[in-house]
Formats: structure tokens, sequence, C-alpha cells
């Protein structure tokens, strides 16, 4: 029986270099791989979240219209849907701008009216209780 001829291997440093950069390169390929992974779940997990809620829950730049739509109503004084028969609905952002800039001149308008309409109803009340006592005092007299 002949005894296998055996040899020290020849390990350079540039080889040895070469192994252990190939298998951490491996190693990181596979934590990146793994990474992604879950990257790609979390991401799926969010969206089927956001369509789920998408069905029921309104998004954010709605809620924000009907917040500001709620405080318009509150300035105003008065509800804006279905307002003066209008729909709404039917109608461009800019007809129902110009349509809230009329109500509002008239509100205005008419407020400033019923002010004056008040003045002169008391001024009117002063001088007819004015009469009625001159009135009265002659009839006495």
């Amino acid at each position: 029986m002949v005894q296998p001829e055996t040899r020290t291997p020849n390990l350079s440093l540039a080889l040895m270099t070469a192994l252990v950069s190939r298998t951490d390169n491996i190693r990181l390929r596979e934590i990146d791989q793994i990474r992604q992974s879950q990257r790609d779940e979390i991401y799926r997990a969010v969206e089927e979240d956001r369509k789920a809620r998408g069905k029921t829950a309104l998004s954010h730049g709605l809620q924000e219209n009907l917040r500001l739509l709620e405080l318009l109503e509150k300035a105003l004084g008065c509800k804006i849907s279905g307002w003066a028969g209008l729909d709404l609905a039917r109608m461009s952002a800019e007809e129902i701008g110009e349509a809230l800039s009329e109500y509002t001149r008239d509100h205005v308008a008419l407020q400033r009216r019923a002010g004056e309409v008040a003045f002169a109803e008391q001024r009117l009340r002063r001088s007819a209780e004015l009469a009625i006592e001159r009135l009265s005092g002659a009839v006495d007299a």
C-alpha cells in the first residue's frame, strides 16, 4: 500500500483575504435579503391597513375641508349645505364663492338696515310717547 502524498497548502495572504471577504459578502447579502423581506412584509401590512381604513375613514385632506366648512358655517351663522335651495354638489368652488360673497354682502347690509330700523323705531316710540303725554296733558287742562 502506497501512502498518499501529503502536501502543505499554499495559502497566501491574498487568497485568505479573498476567502474571508467572499464569506463576509455572502453573509451580508443574506442579511440584506432578510431585511428586504421584512420591509416588504411591513409595506404589505401598511397597505392593507390603509386600504381597510380607506373604506371607512375619510382622508386627512377631506377631514380638513370639513373642519374648515364647519368654521365657515359658524362664522356665517348659517348652514351652507342646503343653503337657499342650492345643490352644492353641482356647483363649482367659484360659484359657491360668488354665492357666499353675495350672501355676506347682503347679510351685512341687512344687519345694518335692521340697526337703522331699530333706531328709527326707538325714535318713533319716543315721539309717540311724548305726543301722548302732551295730548293727555292738554285734555286734562
